[in-house]
């Protein structure tokens, strides 16, 4: 297992391709914090970065199952592979977690809630996944108030390389990957494709009842050429095809639904020119960035198609400067276009368009103290300028101090304020007498780590919150409080050949604006694993995951339905290389056959196996 969990100064990580090593902070970098590279060990924030090795070792088939380990989140699935699935984070919904890949936002602005669709993101060609816990909205703009998770692909190796992937499992699963790189001294190129095809089972419970299969085929093309060591000029393609059938909420066939069904289109282009000399770095970049997606179901009041279609252009120029060998700043300028349209069967679509400039400042400096430690200031402010909202100001302040009477201590604190706007869909469906404007979240976290084992407390609040009115049936702005709280613990120890990862989150205040529950979050979850690594080609792990308390109210009232929460699962893995360029891998799911609901009336997976095959070259 390779998930580094990052926060403070020392974490104990493990390489799992050929052998054991300590790997030093600086040997890692991130790009979710300041929008440029930088080591982990020069960023206050929170961050845990999962590697292509963790999402191999586990055989994590969605995004939202190679994060579901991490403390202070918490997964829900409306029925399994491709259906929707929402992430918690600290406590917050999933409209204000920010999802990119390579830099392009995933959240869709014509979707319900602006939420990403985390169910179709592939993990074929994934280099790291960086999760970024609290508010960033200071450098990213609006949907970053709970924080970030940036996928990044893999970039190309000097040579030729590639590799192939058939994996086969329960339920009909098949699903097949390539991909092949190249790279000389001036050019190098990447290109990756997956196909997945799963006959599925019910969505709704019983889970034998009509199965709702899902069908996926995915692409990505990276593109780079460096005129010289200073100046390189980039392409990269991102393509997704989806579509998943499910039973509707309110379908008059109940989980006898063949009709319901979900297809989905992502296609990302960026094209990117980056300068980089000792101290400077300036980076253009230009996104476009569409989205469709067609919604077909059954329902009392007749066949319903839903169509949601957004398109985003996007221009940022961002440069950053290293003044002293202590200290850098950056500033960022930002335009974007968003276009979203909303159309229920045959009647008028709703289209608008928001347009937004930004600017922002960031400062990182470390005061070093050969008596007391070194001190690490982190500080961001950005305005956004909207031309259909109030204009709104973010901020994030953070300190981290190295001890140097006590080594291995660290402690930090951030502070910050952060935003999320409207987006299209909450647009059209708002009371045109009451416009819409960006709710605000403002929090803070403190971490306190001793060489492995590190303890964070946060807290959040939300003002203003955009949030649907079932009785209006409208949304608004929320006039009350919304207030998360709570503790996570993370520990990671490795002996001889063997490592022992424990993380527990509890949340101690999670109150909607009228002070009750909010749904859906689970109230503590423990995270075990013990990954064994015999030698260099073979690796044996089990993890379990127990989920507590975790309420879900009847539709448009807080009249308890179900506690969907209390239970464990428990997985294992085992994967050995049989050749050189060959490996194979084994992973069993829920053995135990656990039968539990993460959201009330819709099934989960139960006892499944997957095998996979690799060839590399």
């Amino acid at each position: 297992m390779t998930r580094k969990t990052l926060s403070l100064i020392t974490a104990t990580l493990l390489l799992t391709t050929n052998t054991f090593a300590e790997e030093t902070l600086k040997d890692i970098t991130v790009v979710s914090v300041n929008k440029t590279s930088q080591s982990i060990k020069n960023t206050t924030s929170n961050v845990t970065v999962i590697t292509a090795e963790d999402i191999e070792e586990n055989g994590y088939q969605t995004l939202t199952e190679a994060i579901s380990r991490t403390s202070g989140i918490s997964i829900t699935n409306n029925g399994g592979l491709g259906k929707v699935s929402s992430i918690f984070l600290r406590g917050m919904k999933t409209e204000k977690i920010l999802v990119l890949l390579d830099g392009v936002t995933l959240n869709n602005p014509s979707s319900t809630d602006g939420q990403a669709f985390f169910e179709h993101i592939s993990l074929d060609n994934i280099e790291q996944i960086e999760i970024v816990k609290g508010g960033v909205s200071s450098i990213w703009g609006s949907d970053a108030s709970a924080g970030i998770i940036n996928i990044i692909t893999k970039k190309a190796k000097d040579g030729i390389h590639g590799n192939l992937v058939l994996s086969y499992g329960s339920y009909g699963t098949k699903k097949a990957s390539t991909s092949i790189s190249y790279k000389n001294n001036n050019f190098d190129a990447t290109f990756s494709a997956s196909k997945l095809k799963s006959d599925g089972f019910s969505a709704k419970i019983p889970r034998n009842d009509e199965t709702d299969g899902y069908e996926n085929t995915s692409a990505n093309l990276k593109l780079a050429y460096h005129f010289n060591e200073n100046n390189t000029l980039s392409l990269n393609y991102n393509y997704v095809d989806a579509n998943t059938e499910y039973d509707g909420s309110y379908s008059v066939l109940g989980s006898n639904d063949p009709l319901a069904n979900i297809d989905t289109k992502q296609k990302d282009l960026i094209f990117t020119y980056q300068y980089t000399n000792t101290q400077y770095q300036s980076l253009f970049k230009y996104i476009r960035s569409t989205s469709n997606r067609t919604d077909t179901s059954n329902s009392p009041f007749g066949n319903a198609i839903i169509g949601y279609d957004s398109t985003v252009n996007a221009i940022s120029w961002i440069n950053s400067y290293q003044y002293t060998q202590n200290g850098s700043i950056s500033l960022g300028l930002e335009h974007q276009k968003t276009e979203g349209d909303y159309q229920y069967n045959t009647s008028p679509s709703t289209n608008n368009v928001f347009k937004n400039k930004a600017v922002f400042l960031a400062v990182n400096h470390t005061f070093d103290s050969t008596t007391e430690g070194k001190t690490l200031l982190e500080a961001s402010i950005r305005k956004d300028i909207f031309d259909k909202f109030d204009d709104a100001i973010s901020y994030k302040v953070g300190f981290k101090h190295f001890h140097s009477r006590f080594e291995g201590l660290t402690t930090s604190l951030n502070y910050y304020k952060s935003i999320d706007a409207p987006n299209s869909y909450q647009v059209a469906n708002s009371i045109a007498r009451q416009p819409l404007n960006p709710d605000n979240t403002k929090g803070y976290d403190v971490s306190i780590q001793y060489k492995d084992i590190k303890i964070t407390y946060f807290s959040n609040t939300i003002d203003d919150k955009l949030d649907f009115d079932t009785n209006l049936f409208k949304y608004i702005n929320n006039q009350g409080r919304e207030k998360t709280s709570g503790i996570e613990l993370d520990l990671s120890h490795t002996i001889s050949n063997m490592l022992i990862s424990l993380n527990y989150s509890h949340l101690l205040k999670y109150e909607d604006e009228e002070g009750f529950d909010l749904q859906r979050r689970a109230k503590e979850t423990l995270n075990v694993s013990l990954d064994k690594y015999m030698d260099n080609k073979t690796h044996f792990g089990v993890n379990a995951q127990y989920v507590g308390d975790r309420i879900e109210y009847a539709y448009g009232t807080h009249n308890i339905t179900a506690n969907t929460g209390n239970y464990t699962i428990w997985n294992l893995n085992f994967g050995t290389r049989v050749m050189d360029d060959i490996d194979i891998s084994i992973h069993a799911k829920n053995i135990f056959d656990k039968e539990y609901q993460s959201v009330f009336g819709y099934a989960t997976e139960g006892r499944s196996i997957y095998a996979n095959f690799k060839y590399s070259f």
